[in-house]
């Protein structure tokens, strides 16, 4: 799969987490006491939109090679970025619409946040069972990234310890030739 199909899978994923963002962002200022679980999930959706902000972005602009085969095997059909999309999907069709059209909007919309907040306690298991798939999804995303680039510090370090025992060789012939001159 080449990159930028990954990168366009990445964006409709940012563009969902960015929908349950916005709707917790309006619960959460339109609800007083409104549950802490829309905290977490604010939470832990943003945490998880920022990492894949970079995901697209390595995607984009530095998978010729270097991240390609990491980033094949989050976007397999089993990954993690697809089970991110599944889990997001499903996270999103437990909040009401915020925004409703017509010129009874204002009104329309208080009733919907009003219904939401009365029906939460039924859907928090539902958003307990989705948030805790999103976790194991993010953090497999984080951990391969950070293993990713380890690999390729250490890689760099062997590189790096290889030119220095070749000067050391350089310079020990130099040392020789010089005293054999002597």
């Amino acid at each position: 799969m080449d990159p930028l199909s990954i990168a366009a899978g990445v964006i409709a994923i940012l563009g969902l987490a960015e929908k349950i963002i916005s709707s917790c962002k309006s619960y959460l200022s339109s609800i007083r006491d409104a549950p802490s679980d829309l905290r977490s999930i604010l939470i832990e959706v943003s945490s998880l939109k920022s990492i894949l902000d970079n995901l697209q972005f390595l995607a984009t602009h530095g998978a010729d090679g270097d991240h390609s085969q990491t980033l094949q095997d989050l976007n397999g059909p089993d990954g993690p970025i697809h089970g991110c999309w599944e889990a997001l999907a499903k996270l999103e069709n437990l909040f009401p619409p915020t925004t409703v059209p017509g010129s009874t909007a204002t009104k329309r919309r208080a009733i919907n946040i009003s219904l939401a907040n009365l029906a939460w306690p039924f859907k928090k298991r539902h958003a307990a069972e989705f948030l805790g798939q999103i976790r194991l999804h993010k953090s497999t995303i984080s951990l391969s990234l950070t293993s990713d680039t380890a690999y390729g510090g250490m890689i760099i370090t062997r590189r790096s310890w290889g030119a220095n025992d070749l000067l050391q060789l350089q310079c020990r012939s130099y040392q020789f030739e010089d005293d054999a001159s002597m």
